[in-house]
């Protein structure tokens, strides 16, 4: 390998791990939280039940199969899905009990796109890392916040770097991108269009 390629591999490794779900998932609470006007203990309790949980199972995963945090392993994920979706149910009866509508959608968009993940990760290995950028990116500006498109080079970069890793082909990235992009649109429009009807 060329110092070049060392070079792009070790951005593309920096990168994966950077725009991560946790990492992401931490961001998209804060800044939700924020916005409802959320009590610090109720922005802790999302930080632990939508980012934190969620990643357990491929933690202790990774951690007995040689570091293997991504579940490169097709075969391996479908399983890991249902402790993050379990955590998102509980997650979205809170947020709707307490009447936080942004962070109960964001759950709602959480369990649609595990759901179909896991339904995809039956036969493909689809790019969890894509569904997870694509979320906020179209999401803040369903909200309002059109600024939020600045960030969709965010979803060109975390491709391209989960091809460069050799994590992904193409066609994982686009249904990915396609997933976080239809559970983004439709769970908006059930929680926020439907409402005010």
């Amino acid at each position: 390998m060329s110092w070049s390629e060392i070079f792009s591999y070790k951005v593309a490794n920096i990168v994966s791990l950077i725009l991560s779900y946790p990492i992401i998932g931490i961001f998209e609470m804060i800044f939700l939280g924020l916005l409802e006007n959320a009590n610090l203990s109720i922005i802790l309790i999302g930080i632990v039940l939508h980012s934190l949980l969620p990643v357990i199972a491929p933690l202790v995963y990774g951690i007995y199969n040689s570091g293997d945090l991504y579940v490169s392993r097709r075969e391996h994920r479908p399983l890991l899905f249902i402790p993050g979706i379990m955590s998102y149910i509980l997650a979205a009866e809170i947020f709707y009990n307490l009447g936080f509508k942004r962070l109960f959608c964001l759950e709602m968009i959480s369990i649609f796109t595990s759901i179909l993940l896991l339904c995809f990760s039956l036969k493909l290995k689809v790019s969890i890392h894509v569904a997870s950028i694509t979320i906020p990116v179209f999401f803040f500006y369903l909200l309002g916040f059109v600024q939020a498109v600045l960030l969709s080079p965010l979803i060109l970069l975390v491709s391209w770097a989960r091809i460069r890793l050799s994590a992904h082909n193409l066609m994982q990235i686009f249904i990915g991108f396609i997933i976080g992009l239809t559970s983004t649109f439709l769970s908006f429009y059930f929680v926020f269009d439907m409402s005010r009807n």
